[in-house]
């Protein structure tokens, strides 16, 4: 029987799985009790008509559990205490979000090779995430999930099909039509990292650099697994852009381990300040030096800085520059700098920043935070500020909720996971007058 204070234990533990590093977590290894009081709550929620455990929903639960399990040592322990077992029954008759929630901390725990070996050997998760792979549509989360897990296992290759390499092709414009074409500079990278990025890809390409920047994306990470196989091999160098984000996205580990594997020439660019690069991005980006694109220095002193480094890989001399996307060949994809192909010209779209008071309280109720108080006079632009707090210093994000807000360490919860999905909303606006929410 667990009693209150293993339940206080629980609520500290899902905070500190929200704000801790690599050196923070032997706080979280020395609470086994609570970990596996995680567990069991997950198994007490996915077995629960409401899907609650103690005023805690799955998904709740679910998410501690991802966010825990992007620590090297965590992955191991976790696997210990019988993890999987908890997270089949979740991806076998969990709703779309637990599902995903459930397959992407499968995905985070095969990264351990002390793992593999257990995972393959689970015939039940093995046919769940085989079924994934080929139930849900190939572009899905779920599907890019499952395959990223067999990839991993080294289970499936990654087969590229005529159509996937499509979404690769550059405008070939060489000075003879015969001569072998160069490699492009890939740019891996997590979306919060998006805007300064481009602004890099545009640069290098006005300098006659081919450049492969994947920005029509959801969490930073190739359309399909083929294609960010494909940017890899045929990459000249890849611009590693280190952030805490970065290295907590399974995607982004993906393509960084997928380069290092193939060889090829890792740059790495600091993108957040005050980050030491940990764990596994750590030992990948080892005793090489980076270049800070973080903001603590100019842009201009920066860039030449990677021209210096790049030199002539990925440059192509005989490349037209042009102002704007450039189009595939006999194809509809825009690649980088690029626009979204499924964008409708009649519509506006309005990030966060823009969202009325009206929006803002609306995000609230569906996020069930209608009952803060101290949350119903956040604006649009309040939103943002929060977003950067929150991905920049999380701690003072906590701390400031906390004490200025006076929120609940369950609100606490609640409304940081949903500060973090709100970055990826958009509000579109058509000419018929109607309003959609849509992913960017």
């Amino acid at each position: 029987m667990h009693g209150a204070d293993t339940e206080m234990k629980l609520v500290i533990l899902l905070t500190l799985s929200y704000i801790m590093d690599e050196d923070d977590n032997n706080s979280v290894l020395a609470n086994c009790d609570e970990m596996l009081f995680l567990l069991e709550g997950i198994g007490g929620a996915s077995g629960s008509k409401l899907h609650i455990f103690q005023n805690w929903h799955l998904h709740e639960l679910l998410q501690g559990v991802m966010n825990l399990a992007k620590n090297e040592d965590n992955k191991k322990l976790l696997v210990e205490m019988d993890a999987l077992r908890y997270l089949k029954p979740v991806i076998k008759d969990g709703n779309d979000n637990e599902k995903l929630l459930a397959m992407k901390t499968t995905w985070q725990l095969a990264f351990a090779e002390e793992n593999k070996t257990k995972i393959k050997e689970d015939g039940e998760l093995m046919k769940l995430v085989h079924g994934a792979k080929n139930d849900w549509p190939a572009d899905s989360e779920m599907s890019t999930c499952a395959r990223g897990i067999l990839f991993v296992l080294n289970i499936d290759s990654i087969t590229k099909s005529s159509e996937d390499l499509t979404l690769l092709e550059f405008t070939q414009q060489t000075t003879s039509g015969d001569r072998q074409r160069p490699g492009h500079v890939m740019i891996s990278y997590q979306h919060f990292s998006r805007d300064i990025l481009k602004k890099v890809c545009r640069y290098l390409r006005q300098r006659q650099y081919r450049v492969w920047m994947d920005v029509d994306s959801i969490g930073g990470h190739s359309s399909t697994l083929e294609a960010m196989a494909k940017a890899v091999e045929d990459a000249d160098a890849v611009l590693l852009c280190m952030s805490e984000h970065y290295k907590d996205s399974a995607n982004c580990r993906l393509e960084a381990e997928y380069a290092f594997d193939k060889g090829k020439v890792m740059i790495p660019l600091l993108m957040q300040k005050g980050y030491k690069p940990d764990g596994w991005l750590g030992i990948l980006k080892g005793s090489k030096l980076y270049i800070d694109f973080s903001g603590k220095y100019s842009f201009e002193e920066q860039i030449q800085k990677l021209l210096a480094e790049l030199g002539g890989r990925g440059r192509d001399p005989g490349l037209e520059v042009v102002d704007g996307p450039v189009v595939c060949e006999n194809s509809s994809i825009l690649m980088a700098p690029s626009i979204p192909v499924k964008a409708k010209t009649s519509s506006s779209q309005r990030g966060v920043g823009q969202w009325s008071p009206s929006e803002v309280a609306q995000w609230l109720q569906s996020h069930r935070l209608q009952g803060c108080q101290h949350l119903q006079n956040l604006s649009g632009e309040n939103l943002v500020c929060l977003q950067k707090l929150r991905r920049e210093v999380p701690e003072f994000f906590f701390n400031f909720l906390k004490q200025d807000f006076e929120l609940s360490s369950f609100d606490l919860l609640h409304f940081s996971d949903a500060v973090d999905q709100a970055a990826h909303v958009t509000v579109c606006c058509t000419s018929q007058g109607h309003k959609d929410v849509i992913l960017s």
